[in-house]
């Protein structure tokens, strides 16, 4: 039997227990029918996982949690997850059993917190509440979730921890109506408060990072392997703000108004022409496994060549952004080109705290991403093949000379 310490989303730290099974659990079967997360409540019950207090009372976020990390460590079967890389499009799948254990263990950030207020009205719903729910309160739901159709009524709601709608005309609190409402609204509505749930119910950290082998782009993909609802980019605009869904710029609509961009920029920051030019391939991606948006490039072999200084944007990050959140390309693309205008700045003032930055934020991202531990040893193997290439070399560097002056190439 292996501890782990799990700290739980109130900061509060959780032993738990794990031993393993011969093969992992993968049957969702409790009281005679399916119900979601029913592998993990074997798990618990059969005691390949304990800790030291009632899971029932658990909330849901620090239930998924420990869900999250019996499938990393083989306890229970996880749903297969074949993924497309937001970057380059190449097919991967995920285990999780790769998954570094440190990020999740360990708080980073703050719970997600639902807006107070919708930021576009859906069905003319302005606002809604849900509460954080406990895993005794979850399982109506888990069990609807098993039946070949969920029916959508009061309990389900309750269980999903919904409180109330506000609409122009007052608040909606009472569970009946919240049903009637939510049900005979829009899909729209149906999917916000699906992606609401998962906001509320999931933390941050509850992610499996993946690093693409044909571009180096670093993905989050959500974890556990499966989740009680699925959110869409439609619906993360309507919670968080962004523009109305529509059509994303043609390359040729895209290549132009970088060009007036260029233009304005240019002019407002006093700087003389540097070639900008706008990329329709592959993005490359930041230490972090970030696709580019931009970036600035300098030539200080050769300053006075034409193509010296270069601002380059990426058209490829910018529509799949659109694609999952929809926001005013305008706007975006302007400062892009400016930030990137600011780097060359900088440059020609001899110090960039803008790269500085940029390279802080690099190490904060990666930590997030591995856990610091794994991020620090990594650092420390570079300092040592970088230590080690060095030594190689002055090593060559003095066998040769010792040869030169052997054959008198060289005054002794």
């Amino acid at each position: 039997m292996t501890e782990y310490t799990l700290i739980r989303e109130s900061g509060e730290p959780a032993r738990v227990r794990v031993e393993l099974p011969r093969v992992p659990l993968e049957d969702d079967v409790v009281n005679g029918g399916p119900m979601f997360a029913g592998r993990m409540l074997h798990a618990l019950q059969r005691g390949h996982v304990s800790v030291d207090s009632n899971v029932d009372e658990w909330e849901l976020r620090d239930f998924h949690l420990l869900r999250d990390l019996a499938e990393r460590l083989g306890v229970i079967a996880a749903e297969p997850q074949e993924e497309l890389c937001r970057n380059c499009s190449e097919p991967f799948v995920v285990d999780p059993r790769d998954a570094p254990l440190e990020p999740l263990l360990e708080r980073r950030d703050p719970p997600d917190e639902m807006p107070e207020r919708l930021a576009q009205p859906v069905d003319g719903v302005l606002a809604l509440s849900l509460v954080p729910v406990r895993v005794a309160r979850a399982r109506p739901f888990w069990t609807a979730l098993g039946a070949p159709e969920l029916i959508l009524d009061a309990r389900i709601l309750q269980s999903m921890g919904v409180v109330s709608l506000t609409t122009a005309r007052g608040l909606v609190e009472d569970p009946k109506r919240l049903a009637s409402r939510i049900r005979d609204g829009s899909e729209l509505l149906w999917d916000v408060v699906q992606a609401a749930y998962d906001r509320v119910n999931y933390p941050l950290r509850a992610s499996v990072p993946h690093r693409c082998e044909a571009c180096e782009a670093i993905h989050d993909v959500p974890s556990p392997s499966t989740r009680e609802t699925w959110v869409s980019p439609r619906a993360l605009s309507a919670i968080d703000g962004g523009v109305e869904p529509g059509e994303f710029p043609s390359p040729e609509e895209f290549g132009l108004l970088a060009d007036a961009l260029r233009d304005e920029i240019y002019d407002k920051r006093g700087i003389a022409e540097i070639p900008l030019v706008v990329d329709f391939g592959v993005p490359p991606v930041d230490g972090s496994g970030e696709p580019l948006l931009g970036c600035y490039v300098a030539d200080d072999l050769d300053p006075d060549a034409t193509d010296a200084f270069q601002i380059f944007v990426y058209y490829e990050t910018f529509r799949r952004m659109f694609e999952d959140f929809a926001y005013d390309v305008d706007i975006e693309l302007y400062e892009t080109i400016d930030h990137e205008v600011e780097h060359h700045l900088h440059h020609l003032a001899g110090h960039d705290p803008m790269h500085e930055e940029e390279l802080r934020e690099v190490d904060r991202d990666l930590e997030r991403t591995y856990g610091t531990r794994a991020v620090a040893a990594e650092q420390r193997a570079e300092q040592r093949r970088l230590w080690t290439f060095l030594l190689g070399g002055i090593l060559v560097i003095a066998g040769v000379v010792a040869l030169g002056v052997a054959l008198g190439l060289f005054p002794e």
